[in-house]
């Protein structure tokens, strides 16, 4: 988790607009444990003084980053955002800490290449059909921290429905793109 968090904490001090800002290994355990007593995740506390750095000290809350943070549904961590290019490069910094990482991309007429695209709804379950996740992302870059096994993922755009099992492993990540084929001219759908 430490170095998880410090990992986090180098992509967003290169990501922001104040670069001599960063932290110091130290400073995220004396953080850990500030934010546990405060009841806050490591992650919230690490993104408030980042927040404070680079907007001052009032209180403008952990949602005013520059950058997607990580929330949680329930007890599952993730990451969703990508619409800028800074973001992308952000969340492809941030992709090697996660085991799953979704991707979503669209065909339509008007590009002669697949494109990224948001508000992607997602629904994850386990094995035993239990719904872990169920949100409507908002960017094409989706990233999980889930535990090994096998999951279920559904993922909706423009009721285009796509369906995979996906197995995770403990020392392996995981990335799957959905590419949905929302050209409307036949000549262009047979390409």
């Amino acid at each position: 988790m430490k170095a998880r968090l410090f990992l986090i904490s180098a992509c967003l001090s290169t990501m922001l607009v104040a670069p001599s800002f960063a932290f110091a290994f130290e400073d995220l355990t004396q953080a850990t444990i500030t934010c546990v007593q405060a009841n806050l995740s490591p992650l919230e506390k690490l993104q408030k003084e980042i927040q404070e750095e680079v907007h001052g000290k009032e209180d403008v809350g952990i949602n005013m980053l520059p950058y997607p943070i990580v929330k949680y549904h329930g007890s599952l961590g993730y990451v969703s955002g990508g619409i800028s290019a800074d973001e992308v490069r952000f969340m492809q910094c941030m992709q090697p800490y996660f085991p799953l990482t979704l991707v979503f991309v669209e065909r339509i007429d008007t590009h002669p290449k697949e494109i990224y695209t948001a508000d992607v709804h997602v629904q994850l379950s386990n094995a035993t059909g239990e719904l872990l996740f169920d949100s409507i992302v908002d960017g094409p870059f989706l990233l999980i921290d889930l535990a090994a096994g096998n999951y279920k993922l559904t993922a909706d755009l423009y009721g285009k429905i796509k369906e995979r099992n996906i197995k995770i492993y403990a020392d392996k990540r995981k990335r799957s793109v959905f590419v949905w084929d929302n050209r409307t001219t036949e000549s262009s759908a047979q390409n």
